[in-house]
């Protein structure tokens, strides 16, 4: 039966098998189920990748077939994101090359049906340089963020945020997060709480005096800025890298990065006061853990998952620790 197979089995989400899918992103829709979408080489008529995706059901059934994203496809089209707001309509951001040396963040509409809505559209309003690696988040309160990293203006490499109506269409101009400008500030998060205050962070080469760091900034529902740029790791030695961000509690967000080989968080509050010290979540600590993602669950409780070194005997594994929203670690269900 399908349920059994959904709720037992793995389960293949692309269509199209020839040359590679990779890069996949996953966002629950209101009414049930979810849309996932990714990058597939080869598979428009461009010369590198496109931006595919797939609606899905409650039960992990396929509603339709595998859409294209994007329509120009010159050029490649790289590392998508998807969010999906609480009327059902979800948008896809990526970034394009185009026929050009620069590259843009584009964002496409679907309705609640899963049908473009509009045309593709340019997130970004600065032109300068190029502009990579967007993710884009819901706000409850209405309306969608995008943040992104790039060159703007006064920075050659910072983070950039705007906020696009409840139409869809971008307001004003991007805003730039980062403060500190020295180095190569990428790969922003976002998370958003329940009363669309939201967090960003990202990784910032010198902003905690070493290699890199991870930094972050709280805005309101608004978009304003309610705190200064803030280092999250205590420890500062050699790299901390591939930030991430959940919204953990009304009130509560975890950061998290990777660190010398392994997979460590902070809570934070609205407020930007921390709770406690930076913790490491992976128990098992030989050869190297970290990648790590987070959601809250239904009980209150959030899980994180991260990619572990031959823990399970064979190359790289995935592995997961659920904590309620203490902060404490639990025991999974049996």
């Amino acid at each position: 039966m399908l349920a059994e197979r959904a709720l037992t089995d793995e389960f293949q989400v692309n269509t199209w098998t020839l040359d590679s899918q990779d890069r996949a992103e996953v966002a629950a829709v209101k009414e049930g189920g979810f849309v996932t979408e990714w990058e597939s080489k080869n598979q428009d008529a461009g010369n590198g990748a496109g931006i595919y995706a797939q609606r899905f059901g409650p039960l992990g059934e396929k509603i339709g077939l595998e859409v294209p994203v994007n329509t120009s496809t010159a050029g490649t089209q790289k590392e998508p994101d998807v969010t999906c707001n609480a009327d059902g309509r979800c948008l896809v951001v990526w970034w394009s090359e185009g026929t050009g040396i620069a590259t843009e963040v584009y964002g496409q509409w679907f309705d609640a049906q899963f049908e473009k809505t509009g045309d593709e559209f340019q997130v970004n309003y600065f032109s300068t340089e190029s502009q990579r690696n967007p993710v884009a988040a819901s706000s409850p309160q209405g309306g969608t963020w995008v943040v992104w990293d790039g060159a703007g203006p006064g920075d050659d490499k910072g983070i950039f945020l705007r906020r696009l109506n409840e139409d869809g269409t971008p307001v004003d101009t991007e805003v730039q997060v980062n403060t500190f400008t020295n180095g190569i500030q990428a790969y922003p998060k976002l998370a958003v709480l329940g009363d669309g205050s939201f967090l960003v962070t990202w990784l910032s080469n010198g902003a905690d005096g070493s290699d890199s760091g991870i930094s972050m900034r709280l805005y309101s529902p608004d978009g304003d800025a309610t705190s200064e740029e803030v280092v999250v790791n205590e420890t500062v030695e050699s790299y901390q890298s591939l930030p991430s961000v959940v919204a953990v509690s009304d009130d509560r967000f975890l950061v998290m990065w990777t660190s010398n080989d392994d997979a460590w968080g902070r809570y934070t509050t609205t407020t930007g006061d921390f709770i406690g010290g930076e913790f490491q979540m992976n128990v098992f600590t030989p050869d190297s853990q970290g990648g790590s993602k987070a959601a809250k669950l239904h009980s209150g409780d959030f899980v994180v998952t991260w990619v572990s070194e031959d823990q399970d005997g064979n190359g790289y594994g995935v592995f997961a620790q659920i904590f309620n929203p203490a902060g404490e670690k639990t025991a999974p269900a049996p």
